[in-house]
């Protein structure tokens, strides 16, 4: 690659030449290749000389800078040379420069939550070390790359490093949110899940996630996108606008929780990671509701008539801290469990039907993104309130139906779209059998009762009137236990040689048909 003629002042002592490089795969990122300058500009002007550089490009993108004081006063060309190399994959080169000093390179990071009186950390990357920073405006006397301080004061403190050389300045913040641990919230997570009927291993991927999920079901709301292997009859649009942000557009299973990096499974593009093995995920969930959340969200006055299928719902909370983010928005999604469809799988080499789909988002009531209008301020000590209606469509099955709410930031990147903390209500409408889909079922007006739940070796139902007949399936609709004429006024199931993971119990008496959800722990 040979660039244009290029004119270096006669009296350019401080005139560079650089660039920006990085080997596109990054399991094949070995590019080697060779950096010329000369005068003329055929192959053989270039091949005359010394390379200027020659090297090695890795997987992320490395800056290189070479001086161009020899050429004062010349009109030269220079030549990208990739070569001497096999078996990679290609070589990305990018931001070439000839000229002048520029100002300095700089990003930091560091601490963006601490609790109160707790030393907060923060490193500057740079090409220059005259960096100076600053806390709020106020200059500190610490300088270099390395800056760590003692934040006794709550709430959010703006941290920004500068950079200087001969050419200017540069500079970079981070916003630090300090609090106190008596004064947070309890944090409900919110799990986007990424699959389709046509992702072979994605059953699998559902397994390990049902198994991981146990003891974390009260504390996760479980989202199901129909994306990322294809779409199928269960994909929404706005599913696909959530893919191409996040990009989970070309591959599945994978998952992000609160959209927030720090969470993710061996992320392969940004915020979205793998579906790992149950104790990756497990330690993903721990770490996510672990955290404190410093906005609270709740459903109430969740109002749905089963004649007109009209759903009104109000979501409410309020901040403890002023929002750290760019932008507060309101979310809220519909899910469906219990979705039969047609699923590829790995195991048989074949096609499962009537494979069970829960948490599959349905509809977003509020914007794709969530919705800012329902927020008048995000300081501290403030409250926020909206009100969402909806009708049903007759597809939708309000006994399989939840919403799920929560707050989220909407900044200009996927890295900027983190989710503060979520809510889901109960089901519509009292849940039926969770094996019959596509029928209109008659809604029951039983209830039964599932102890204990968890279960490790033996689990107890009782209900309102004689059991006649029971169905236990498993995550992917499989059944696993069944009887019929049982007819006894509690129900004993050993579930001792059960796997780890949540079952669905169909419970069938003289009143109707209800169910249950079961977890069983190991």
């Amino acid at each position: 690659m040979i660039l244009p003629a290029f004119t270096i002042p006669a009296n350019a002592s401080d005139f560079n030449l650089s660039w920006w490089v990085r080997g596109q795969d990054p399991n094949y990122a070995a590019e080697y290749y060779s950096v010329y300058i000369a005068t003329g500009n055929s192959v053989n002007d270039f091949t005359a000389t010394t390379a200027v550089y020659a090297g090695t490009a890795t997987s992320e993108y490395v800056k290189h800078t070479v001086s161009l004081a020899n050429y004062a006063g010349q009109t030269i060309y220079v030549a990208f040379r990739h070569h001497n190399v096999t078996d990679m994959f290609y070589l990305n080169i990018d931001d070439i420069r000839l000229g002048g000093p520029e100002p300095p390179i700089l990003s930091i990071t560091g601490s963006t939550l601490v609790t109160m009186g707790s030393q907060a950390s923060y490193t500057a990357t740079s090409d220059v070390t005259n960096i100076a920073w600053y806390i709020d405006g106020v200059q500190q006397s610490a300088t270099g790359a390395n800056f760590s301080t003692t934040l006794t004061s709550t709430g959010i403190h703006n941290v920004k490093a500068v950079a200087t050389n001969a050419a200017g300045s540069t500079s970079d913040s981070i916003k630090t949110l300090v609090y106190d641990p008596a004064n947070v919230a309890e944090r409900t997570s919110l799990l986007e899940h990424f699959t389709t009927g046509q992702c072979q291993y994605c059953p699998s991927g559902h397994e390990r996630l049902e198994q991981a999920m146990a003891n974390y079901e009260s504390r996760v709301c479980w989202v199901s996108h129909h994306v990322g292997f294809g779409t199928d009859a269960m994909t929404i649009t706005e599913s696909n606008q959530i893919a191409a942000l996040f990009g989970s557009s070309t591959w599945a299973p994978a998952m992000m929780l609160d959209r927030n990096v720090e969470f993710a499974i061996d992320p392969e593009d940004g915020v979205i990671g793998s579906v790992g093995n149950v104790s990756d995920i497990r330690s993903a969930l721990q770490a996510a509701t672990n955290t404190p959340a410093f906005v609270t969200v709740n459903i109430s006055d969740l109002n749905y008539n089963a004649q007109t299928r009209q759903l009104s719902v109000t979501v409410n909370g309020g901040f403890l801290y002023d929002f750290a983010g760019t932008e507060a928005r309101l979310s809220l999604y519909l899910t469906e469990d219990s979705i039969l469809g047609r699923q590829a799988n790995a195991v048989t080499q074949s096609y499962i039907n009537n494979y069970v789909n829960n948490h599959v988002i349905r509809a977003t009531l509020s914007n794709i993104w969530g919705d800012a209008d329902a927020f008048t301020t995000t300081t501290a000590g403030s409250t926020y309130s909206k009100t969402f209606t909806y009708t049903l469509p007759n597809t939708f099955r309000a006994n399989k139906c939840r919403l799920v709410a929560f707050v989220n930031d909407y900044g200009t990147d996927m890295l900027h779209r983190t989710v503060a903390n979520a809510a889901k209500s109960d089901y519509l409408l009292t849940s039926t059998d969770p094996t019959t889909v596509g029928i209109t079922a008659v809604e029951a007006s039983i209830a039964i009762k599932t102890y204990p739940n968890p279960a490790t070796e033996m689990a107890y139902i009782s209900a309102e009137s004689t059991i006649r007949s029971y169905k236990m399936v498993d995550a992917m609709g499989r059944i696993i236990l069944s009887e019929e004429n049982v007819n006894v006024d509690m129900l004993e199931l050993n579930v001792r040689d059960l796997a780890q993971g949540v079952y669905f119990i169909s419970v069938t008496t003289d009143k109707g048909v209800a169910s249950e959800r079961l977890t069983i722990v190991k």
